[in-house]
């Protein structure tokens, strides 16, 4: 059963995060800031994050005077692109490893990764989660080497990826199919009618002279919108567009309960007493494009044609609804 919290749970939820304790379950948030409530300005140069933990834990002092408090908390999406990624597919594997999927605990994809390389790896050739967000987030930006790994760890890297990650591989696959290297933009629509205009560029050169220089000249190399070989940029900007109408629908949806709902990128930040109903509009969002046709429609409008998608799973939805994590 998925839980639910007050607005006080909150507040004690986000002086945990700000301490460092946001990877845990929600249970052992609030129990870590029960535990240390007397000590809690003392923990403060310990804390991951000084000066929002400093303010979490001001706005707790004042509320339990009875004081009402203008105080805003962050959670963050659990790698929102994967997230994307496993609705769009209905992976199931996918969205498992980024928390729309209830395991019973937080997931963190990072660590997971990490773990599953290692198991494959020497103790030489051991990663950690900071070694392995770089490589998973740019990987589905198409990035295709990464330098940060060695090719042992980049052997077992794309491994685990490819038997772990299937709809999110797959999602990228079949996007970067549609890269069309005579356009000079690619042009898509969001469930909300926003039309994305992604301008082609591509590098070009031309030779400047200077008449006040005794004619001297010199290349001058500049990006133009102009057609390209290069296709790399497609998958992410579809799934960074997608991202936006993420956002966009959150600030509505707030906006007509009655609240104000502000982020960075997919952090999202409110008042501890509506950050309950905007962890439920994230899911909400999230399983109607799980139950969506938008990846064919996105594709179908760019190839100007009808492309059918196959999902995985049909009822993923129905895991996102009941999820706990997925902002976290």
């Amino acid at each position: 059963m998925q839980q639910q919290f007050t607005g006080t749970d909150m507040l004690k939820i986000d002086i945990a995060n700000c301490y460092g304790m946001d990877k845990q379950s929600w249970v052992d948030r609030l129990l870590w800031t029960e535990l240390h409530e007397d000590e809690l300005e003392d923990l403060a140069t310990d804390a991951d994050d000084e000066m929002l933990y400093k303010k979490a834990v001001y706005a707790h002092r004042e509320s339990l005077l009875g004081k009402a408090i203008g105080h805003n908390m962050f959670l963050d999406a659990t790698a929102s692109g994967l997230q994307i990624m496993a609705a769009l597919s209905g992976c199931k594997k996918t969205a498992r490893h980024v928390n729309m999927v209830n395991t019973g605990k937080r997931e963190d994809v990072y660590i997971e990764v990490g773990e599953s390389m290692n198991k494959m790896l020497s103790p030489l050739e051991h990663v950690h989660r900071n070694i392995i967000k770089l490589p998973l987030m740019t990987h589905y930006y198409n990035k295709s080497k990464q330098p940060s790994l060695s090719e042992t760890q980049q052997a077992a890297f794309y491994n685990i990826l490819s038997n772990s990650f299937e709809g999110a591989e797959g999602c990228k696959y079949i996007i970067n199919q549609f890269w069309d290297p005579t356009a000079l933009e690619h042009t898509f629509t969001l469930p909300d009618g926003h039309v994305a205009r992604v301008l082609v560029t591509d590098v070009a050169t031309t030779r400047i002279e200077v008449d006040e220089l005794d004619h001297t000249s010199f290349s001058y190399r500049f990006e133009a919108n102009a057609p390209s070989k290069i296709s790399t940029s497609l998958c992410p900007n579809v799934i960074h567009a997608i991202d936006g109408y993420i956002v966009r629908e959150m600030i509505r949806r707030a906006d007509k309960a009655g609240f104000e709902l502000a982020h960075i990128f997919d952090a999202f930040t409110c008042h501890p007493n509506h950050m309950g109903k905007t962890t439920q509009f994230y899911r909400e969002i999230l399983a109607e494009i799980a139950d969506s046709n938008l990846l064919s429609n996105i594709l179908s409008e760019i190839a100007g044609k009808h492309i059918p998608v196959t999902k995985l799973s049909n009822d993923l939805s129905k895991d996102i609804l009941a999820s706990e994590y997925m902002l976290s």
